[in-house]
């Protein structure tokens, strides 16, 4: 039981260190490079980042198990 709800933790401080991450980023193009991105290319941006930090982890398989992709 404490190995799944160790993979539930994970899981979402994953995702939400992906979230965390694109909405720094954006906050700070907004700032100093004067530029702007709609919110389709922030999520896109949250997903791609979120995907990569999943295959270089090895836990993609457990992400779409979880979220029944």
């Amino acid at each position: 039981m404490k190995e799944v709800n160790y993979y539930q933790q994970a899981r979402w401080r994953i995702v939400l260190a992906a979230i965390w991450w694109t909405v720094w980023k954006e906050r700070n193009s907004v700032c100093f490079e004067d530029t702007t991105s709609n919110m389709h290319k922030i999520k896109m941006n949250c997903i791609v980042l979120l995907y990569f930090v999943c295959v270089k982890l090895n836990i993609l398989i457990i992400l779409i198990q979880f979220y029944r992709f």
